[in-house]
C-alpha cells in the first residue's frame, strides 16, 4: 500500500507520510525496512526492458510537432525522485535517432521532485511524436560527490540553482541585437554608445572601451565565450 501511494501521490503527499508513519508507530517493519520504503521513486514503479538493461525507458507525456530546428522540452511520464537516492543519465535511445530525433543528454539529480522533461530537436521539421513514444531512456547511477551542498532541488531545474546566465544565438553578420543608449553620470557627463539588447536575464552588454573610465567595475565570476575564445567580463 506504501508503494502505490507513493507512485500514484508522491512520497511528500499526506497520505504517504501517515502509511509511514503508521508502520513506525505499529512496529510492522524495522525503522531500516520503513526507510527504504521511504527511498521508493520513480525507478520502482517500471521495470526494465530486459533482465540485463541498464536503464528504463521513457515515454512522452504528450503528443508533440518539432515545427523547427530548435532545442524543445517535451513532458516524459516521469516524475521525480527517482528513489534510493538514484541519480540518472538520460539519454536518447539507438533507435530514436534514426527517426531524424536528436535528445540531448541529461543529468537527473536523485533530489529532483518535478516532472522529468526530454530536451529533443530535429534538422528535418515537421516531425511528430505521438503521446507514448519512447524516444529516451533514464540510466540511473549513485552520485559519489564528497562535499554536498545543503540546498535541495525540488521542483526546479535547468539551471534554477544559479544566477542567471546569458547565451546570445546569432547569425555571425554585421546585423546584431543591438540599439542606442545614453548614459548619464552624476556630474552631467553623457555618453552615446551602442549595447547589446537584454536577452531575458535582466542583464545588458556594453564594450570595455565605452564604459566611463570613472563608472566602478567589478571583475565578473566568468567571461564572455565567443568564436575567439574567452574574454575577461566586468560587472558594474
Amino acid at each position: 500500500r506504501a508503494r502505490s501511494a507513493i507512485a500514484q501521490y508522491g512520497l511528500h503527499s499526506q497520505l504517504t507520510q501517515q502509511i509511514i508513519r503508521f508502520i513506525f508507530t505499529t512496529d510492522l517493519l524495522i525503522p531500516a525496512d520503513s526507510l527504504q520504503v521511504a527511498n521508493v521513486g520513480y525507478l520502482d514503479t517500471i521495470p526494465s526492458a530486459t533482465a540485463r538493461s541498464a536503464g528504463v525507458d521513457l515515454e512522452t507525456a504528450l503528443d508533440t510537432t518539432l515545427q523547427d530546428t530548435v532545442v524543445h522540452l517535451v513532458d516524459s511520464n516521469a516524475q521525480g525522485p527517482l528513489g534510493h537516492n538514484l541519480s540518472a543519465l538520460l539519454l536518447g535511445r539507438s533507435s530514436t535517432s534514426r527517426l531524424g530525433i536528436f535528445v540531448l543528454p541529461e543529468v537527473i539529480d536523485a533530489d529532483y521532485e518535478g516532472t522529468i522533461k526530454i530536451m529533443v530537436y530535429t534538422l528535418t521539421p515537421p516531425v511528430f511524436i505521438p503521446k507514448g513514444s519512447r524516444i529516451a531512456q533514464l540510466v540511473p547511477f549513485k552520485p559519489c560527490v564528497p562535499q554536498l551542498g545543503i540546498a535541495e532541488r525540488g521542483h526546479g531545474g535547468f539551471g534554477s540553482t544559479r544566477s542567471p546566465q546569458v547565451y546570445l544565438s546569432m547569425e555571425i553578420a554585421k546585423a546584431k541585437p543591438e540599439c542606442e543608449i545614453i548614459m548619464i553620470a552624476r556630474n552631467g557627463q553623457r555618453t552615446q554608445t551602442k549595447m547589446l539588447i537584454d536577452t531575458g536575464a535582466d542583464v545588458t552588454i556594453i564594450s570595455e572601451s565605452q564604459w566611463p573610465r570613472t563608472w566602478p567595475t567589478v571583475l565578473a565570476p566568468s567571461g564572455i565565450f565567443g568564436i575567439g575564445g574567452s574574454q575577461s567580463t566586468r560587472v558594474s
